[in-house]
């Protein structure tokens, strides 16, 4: 492990909502880090290079000699004092950021470096606080540019965007069968009791959940009869349905993914409960899918995997971050693969943009975002919390407040799918 690659743990981490001043600090040194991994850069260099993206704010002082003491104090930096070596380039870094000369092109490179990690992170957070225009925002330039850095660290089928037929996942056939049937809104307990006997895993699921759900001094239940009678239909429905989709999450590295989904699809069902204008099951297979593109990028190299780890694990918004290294990103190809499946039109419209719900009309897709902000207060950020994504979303469901949902009250009946942590 390089030098460099320990130095954020130097400053406190973030609690999940940051500061946005931290936040914004954090953000551009992963991006500066990441930059420099693609660059002939020194472990020495990326350290410096480091500290001038966590310190960028504090130029005035920085530069201080007799001020510095007291922001290493305040921070719990050890080394860099006003003498070292290092404190003098970070203070190079620094002056040749805000505009002075550079003394030697390899500051000018640093600088140059933090320049475009910092221009990366403004356009995320005006494209999250002010607006989408990327006229205005100028995210989807500043991210090509930052993305012409990595291209050559992801594979060709991501960087063009274009994914083909033979790329795709194959839709398991059991969910197929049982999607098509679960699409009678008159399904009784006699049909669902025949879908469920046809198989053996589907069986085991339903009777775990129901299990799950008794409350103490029940009996345990043995049968499928049984089962529907105590979980009911409707409950029964939602877990048929993620039972037959289950099986694609079975590695190791997607397992994690699966207990999200599960997550947005009961937030999800329950906002569309709110709101009245979503149908439940709808929203709730809708939180099942959400995420289905995020299975193409765990095949991907695992140094790509890393560095995209490193960054959402700093709060870089993963859908930037997939933009960058992939070409395209995971929601995008999750309505790709949902076109080559056959689902509903307004489904992959909900999908392909739950990270920008004002790209769509679809009430579906501002479910799938509320549901996703209300999950990231307990977990790493797929885009930055936007007050008037928010808002907007909430007017096209019609709900009032926040219309938020506490994720810790899931239903019962779902926690025997969860994979252990």
């Amino acid at each position: 492990m390089r030098q460099s690659d320990n130095l954020l743990s130097h400053v406190a981490r973030p609690e999940p909502s940051p500061a946005p001043e931290a936040g914004h600090l954090r953000r551009v040194a992963a991006w500066c880090s990441e930059s420099a991994r693609k660059h002939p850069i020194s472990a020495s260099d990326c350290r410096i290079l480091e500290w001038a993206a966590l310190l960028h704010h504090r130029t005035e002082l920085v530069v201080k000699a007799d001020a510095w003491g007291m922001i290493r104090e305040e921070l719990g930096i050890e080394g860099f004092a006003a003498a070292d070596a290092g404190y003098a380039q970070v203070v190079e870094v620094l002056r040749a950021f805000h505009g002075d000369r550079a003394p030697s092109q390899r500051i000018r490179q640093l600088a140059m470096i933090l320049e475009r990690s910092d221009d990366l992170d403004n356009a995320c957070q005006l494209d999250a606080e002010f607006a989408a225009d990327p006229d205005v925002n100028g995210l989807e330039e500043i991210t090509a540019e930052v993305a012409s850095c990595f291209s050559g660290d992801a594979p060709s089928m991501f960087r063009i965007g274009d994914v083909t037929t033979r790329d795709l996942p194959v839709f398991p056939a059991v969910a197929s069968q049982v999607f098509t049937l679960l699409a009678n809104d008159q399904l009784n307990f006699g049909a669902l009791e025949s879908i469920i006997q046809a198989d053996q895993s589907l069986a085991g699921h339903i009777i775990a959940a129901a299990n799950c759900a008794s409350a103490g001094g029940l009996q345990r239940v043995t049968g499928i009869v049984q089962a529907l009678s105590r979980i009911g239909v409707i409950a029964a429905r939602r877990v048929v349905r993620a039972a037959a989709l289950r099986g694609m999450y079975r590695t190791p590295q997607s397992r994690t993914l699966w207990n999200h989904s599960l997550d947005i699809a009961e937030a999800s069902a329950h906002i569309a409960q709110q709101s009245g204008t979503v149908d439940c099951e709808a929203a709730f297979l809708a939180g099942l899918m959400h995420d289905v593109g995020k299975l193409m990028f765990i095949h991907l190299p695992a140094e790509t995997l890393e560095s995209h780890d490193r960054l959402t694990r700093a709060g870089c918004p993963a859908t930037v971050v997939d933009s960058i290294l992939f070409g395209t990103t995971h929601a995008a190809i999750g309505a790709r693969m949902l076109r080559e499946w056959r689902f509903p039109g307004d489904m992959i419209s909900a999908i392909e943009w739950h990270h920008q719900p004002e790209r769509t009309t679809s009430p579906l897709c501002s479910a799938l975002y509320l549901a996703e902000q209300a999950n990231d207060r307990v977990g790493s950020r797929d885009s930055l919390p936007s007050g008037w994504r928010q808002e907007m979303a909430r007017y096209t469901l019609g709900i009032q407040g926040n219309g938020e949902t506490d994720l810790a009250a899931a239903h019962a009946t779902l926690s025997a799918l969860r994979f252990a942590a």
